[in-house]
């Protein structure tokens, strides 16, 4: 890999992520999974992408700053309180949020909880 120009290098990490995140994905969602809950791939979406931003930002931003310079403790304190807030708190966050937008009646007219009664047609 060292023989490629640095342009081309950028593009293959690239593909290379895209094509790593794209199999982490597929192998961690169910196959013929039944998708009741309409809000399932905005959800799943969501928390794949916090996922995402937690591993890039441990892998470019805690790693070189802390890790590299021997700061340990602070290194693996930040890391395990990031990841309980972008695997845990955020999602339960994102769930109870659109959970709570789905149960609200949606703006209108109200409908009756039941039909009227009609009495039976007379003549019989």
């Amino acid at each position: 890999m060292d023989t490629l120009p640095s342009k081309n290098k950028k593009a293959l990490l690239a593909v290379l992520h895209s094509a790593g995140w794209v199999l982490f994905i597929r192998l961690t969602i169910p196959a013929g999974r039944p998708v009741d809950d309409i809000f399932f791939p905005l959800i799943t979406g969501i928390e794949y992408a916090l996922l995402a931003a937690y591993f890039y930002l441990n892998t470019f931003v805690f790693v070189p700053r802390l890790l590299s310079k021997k700061k340990t403790v602070l290194f693996l304190g930040i890391t395990v309180a990031a990841f309980v807030l972008f695997c845990f708190a955020v999602p339960q966050l994102v769930r109870y949020c659109f959970l709570h937008f789905a149960s609200e009646r949606p703006f209108g007219p109200e409908i009756p909880a039941r039909r009227p009664h009609f009495p039976p047609p007379a003549g019989d």
